[in-house]
């Protein structure tokens, strides 16, 4: 199975848990695991597990919540199934955790998805979309369509 990273390298105690759930993934599954070129060369120095998301069947983030739903964008883009929060495994349990993971199969769970659009661009996004005014003393205007009719319509400083 070909895995693509998407890892939270912010600090080192980050990068540090990224490269071992990697290589327990590698290890422990038999995965192949890919990483952007960026990303392989931040964790290991070199760009040999360099990939492309589309190459791969499963994203998978390795961080909280900000990885999470970077690692979503890049699972919206390619349409591909997203694993997250691997960061909460323990390092000694991740080796044989991480083949049963994948050697038994994993069931996806699909998740409602929020459209919004932005300077004339429809984006899509995972949890929520935060709106707020660009100046100081100004207003915004937000309104909401559910199924393209319109559901409200806000008005306020923030």
């Amino acid at each position: 199975m070909k895995l693509f990273i998407c890892p939270n390298r912010a600090k080192e105690s980050q990068a540090q848990t990224a490269r071992a759930c990697i290589q327990a993934l590698e290890a422990g599954a038999g995965a192949e695991c890919l990483l952007s070129p960026g990303d392989a060369r931040a964790l290991f120095g070199t760009e040999h597990r360099a990939g492309r998301p589309e190459e791969c069947d499963l994203i998978v983030s390795i961080g909280g919540d900000g990885a999470v739903l970077r690692a979503a964008q890049t699972a919206i883009a390619w349409d591909k199934p997203l694993l997250g929060y691997l960061c909460a495994l323990e390092a000694d349990a991740l080796p044989g955790l991480a083949g049963d993971m994948l050697l038994r199969g994993l069931t996806p769970s699909p998740r409602t998805l929020l459209a919004f659009t932005y300077a004339g661009e429809e984006r899509l996004a995972l949890n929520d979309v935060v709106a707020a005014k660009e100046n100081f003393g100004g207003t915004v205007t937000l309104s909401a369509e559910r199924q393209g009719a319109p559901l409200a319509l806000w008005r306020g400083d923030g």
